[in-house]
């Protein structure tokens, strides 16, 4: 059962990632059925929606993000995963002068639409 703050939560993430997404350098793209069911859950998984909160078009780290989000970095790490496998977020390893390397994540610009009928077959 989903509480309120949950629904509040992926309505703010559905809300923001729009927001991010209306901008004239956005790419639309045209999902297959099991893509667009793919999007959709990940807006309806409240990790990933905290995650996607999180970003915005400016590289962030794990550890920023972990802290902001509130979440362990394994459920963390499998989030980030499928929001890159789904192409909602972009990644980039980032050198440090130390010879270490932090990999950063940023939001994808772009809009999605989704038909109905498609994913009501799924």
């Amino acid at each position: 059962m989903t509480t309120m703050n949950q629904q509040s939560q992926r309505a703010a993430a559905v809300a923001q990632y729009q927001e991010s997404t209306q901008n004239g350098s956005r790419h639309e793209e045209h999902l297959s059925a099991e893509d667009q069911a793919v999007v959709l859950e990940l807006l309806a998984d409240e990790y990933a929606c905290s995650i996607l909160q999180a970003l915005d078009d400016t590289p962030t780290s794990v550890d920023s993000l972990a802290e902001e989000c509130n979440m362990s970095r394994p459920t963390l790490y499998r989030r980030l995963e499928r929001l890159l496998e789904a192409d909602m977020i972009n990644a980039r390893i980032n050198p440090l002068r130390d010879g270490h390397h932090r990999r950063e994540y940023w939001i994808k610009e772009c809009s999605y639409e989704f038909d109905v009928a498609d994913i009501a077959l799924l």
